[in-house]
Parts: structure tokens; sequence; C-alpha cells
């Protein structure tokens, strides 16, 4: 019990002096709040890591390597920085999928982005086709998906790709072909530790091949 300094109300003849007093909370109190509050941040954790949007998804593919955030949203053809952070990097960072390279410094301009090992052992799920982990995206074959690997035939670039589909729009490319594909493990890059290099090709992967 602690107690405040007094002061005075003075009404016209009449004088109240007033003392305030606080009392301690009790320390099964605080400890209750403690409890529940631990507890609540458990259970949105594990909701938000339970959870793997399509999105995180796409996030993981691209970052190969130590990348920007610039370089990561160039990657995925976003235009809208907002979007990018709302339902890509900071889902991802919250799943602990991937990880600041300067974690101090969140904001520094020299920030960059990396796969943790949780991220890596995920994309290698993945890859291999694990449909409790890739969940709808791996079951779920689009016409888009059908169409994209029945032209790639060999080892071509992103817009070899997009011209043998007759396709004029590179983001909905991206979007509703070459993405999902990547995704569904149908088929790779050619040189994955370097997503934007001018000389990228993709393959088909020999799951790719059984499906066609």
């Amino acid at each position: 019990m602690t107690f405040q300094p007094r002061f005075t109300i003075t009404n016209n003849m009449t004088t109240t002096i007033v003392i305030v007093i606080r009392r301690k909370a009790h320390p099964v109190y605080r400890e209750v709040t403690r409890e529940v509050t631990g507890e609540v941040t458990r259970e949105v954790t594990r909701e938000v890591t339970r959870e793997v949007t399509r999105e995180v998804r796409k996030l993981l593919l691209v970052c190969r390597s130590d990348m920007s955030r610039w370089q990561l949203q160039e990657a995925l053809s976003l235009k809208s920085e907002e979007n990018f952070r709302q339902l890509y990097l900071m889902p991802a960072l919250l799943s602990g999928f991937i990880e600041m390279t300067i974690p101090d410094k969140p904001n520094s301009r020299m920030q960059k982005y990396q796969l943790t090992p949780k991220g890596t052992a995920f994309l290698q799920k993945t890859d291999n086709g694990d449909g409790g982990v890739t969940g709808g995206v791996t079951r779920e074959v689009t016409g888009e998906i059908r169409k994209l690997l029945l032209v790639c035939r060999s080892e071509m670039s992103r817009r070899q790709l997009q011209e043998a589909l007759s396709l004029k729009s590179e983001e909905n490319f991206r979007q509703l072909y070459l993405m999902p594909a990547l995704l569904s493990g149908f088929i790779e890059m050619t040189i994955p530790d370097k997503p934007n290099s001018r000389m990228q090709k993709y393959r088909l992967t020999p799951k790719g091949i059984s499906l066609l």
C-alpha cells in the first residue's frame, strides 16, 4: 500500500483534504495476468505458424539467398510495398521461415532477409511433393499449370514460356502460371540461388514430367 501526496480542495468556507491510497496488485493477480498473457501470446503464435499461406510459399521460393526487401518484392513482381509487407514479409518473419540479417537494426538500409533452417526444411518438403505440407497447392493442378507444362519441353526463359503461351501480361503469367508451377514442384529454376539472374531458365522436374 502506498500513499500519494495529499492535496486540498477549498469550496467557499469548507476545506477538504484528499489522500490518494494505492494498493499494490496481489501477487496471485500478477501471476494470473502473466500466465494468461503468455498463454494468449503462445496461442496466437501457434495459430500464425500453423497456417502457411500461398503468399508465404511464394516468398520462400524466391528467397534463395540474402535479399533486400526491394529484391524480394521485385522477384515477386509486386508493385505495392504495403501489400508485400502485410501479406508476404511479416507473415514469413512471424512464422520463423525467414529472418533479418541485421536483427538489431530492423530499419537499416543494409537490411536483408534470409531463409531460416525452418524455411529451408519447408522448401525441401515442398520440393519432394509432401502433400501434408503443401496442402491444396500441390493437390490442385490448374488449367494454367497444365498449359505451362505442355510448352516447357526444354530449359526455357520466362519470356520464352510466356511467348509460347501467347500471353502479353508478365504479371498475369507469373501469378497464374509460373509461380503456381514452381510452388507445386512441377518446374524448377536452372539457377535457384540467383532467382533474378538474366540467364534464369525453367525446366520440368521429374514430378512435372510424370504429370504429362
